[in-house]
């Protein structure tokens, strides 16, 4: 997944139990990645950041950096 300016692309994703999603900043801006339930990323402006799913489940993400446009969903199946 692409952190671009200030959104995300693409905003959702859907993996298997037990994959990892990867987020790659592609411009040099300042994020993170939160997501619900795990530890946030560093704030930086480079990256990428990886997040193992174990559990099935709907999974919400953001930027604290630029929450009401950088928000998405991973979809464990």
């Amino acid at each position: 997944m692409n952190a671009n300016a200030q959104t995300f692309s693409p905003i959702g994703v859907t993996i298997r139990a037990g994959g990892t999603v990867t987020w790659v900043w592609a411009v040099k801006q300042f994020h993170n990645i939160v997501v619900d339930g795990f530890a946030p990323s560093e704030t930086t402006n480079t990256g990428p950041f990886s997040q193992a799913f174990a559990g099935a489940g709907s999974y919400s993400y953001h930027c604290e950096v630029h929450p009401d446009t950088m928000r998405g969903t991973v979809t464990v199946q």
